[in-house]
């Protein structure tokens, strides 16, 4: 079978993951009451922030060209990458990008950042990290717990004035 572009797909692929998604939701209805309902909420959420990602891809990119982008390793250090040239190169639905200081702070102060020889970065983090650091998770970590489980401070994700980082 071909795909829209003429290339050859194998249909067992996309056929055997299917069925692991349909197996891991019949699970989480059974484990944990988890309803159709609940599913169609967290289609739409994703959908919804789908959209939201693409009206701003644009941005995101000319922030991608003016910074460099780090990861954070299994040990909690931030190791520079060079292989994210766009927003086409990580996958959307599992990571997000997160700007050490705010954009809208750096953009409005950046003489006074560049004295200081405060460096803005761009963090590419798994998006329950990215919700614990913002403490917008469902169950938000205290600063022990988040140390424990992802080996690094929020500290060292993003820049608070008030603590002089």
């Amino acid at each position: 079978m071909k795909n829209a572009d003429g290339k050859s797909i194998n249909l067992i692929e996309p056929l055997e993951e299917m069925q692991a998604l349909i197996i891991r939701q019949r699970h989480l209805m059974r484990e944990y009451g988890i309803t159709f309902s609940h599913i169609y909420d967290i289609e739409y959420w994703l959908d919804w922030n789908e959209r939201k990602f693409m009206k701003n891809k644009p941005l995101m990119n000319d922030e991608i060209k003016k910074h460099p982008i780090y990861i954070i390793n299994k040990l909690g250090g931030l190791i520079r990458v060079h292989s994210i040239q766009s927003t086409d190169d990580y996958d959307h639905h599992r990571f997000n990008l997160h700007h050490f200081i705010k954009e809208q702070d750096y953009s409005r102060n950046q003489a006074w950042y560049e004295e200081q020889g405060i460096k803005q970065k761009l963090i590419l983090m798994r998006i329950p990290l990215h919700e614990q650091l913002h403490y917008q998770a469902i169950k938000n970590l205290s600063d022990s717990e988040f140390i424990r489980r992802y080996k690094i401070t929020r500290e060292k994700l993003y820049y608070n004035k008030r603590k002089g980082d």
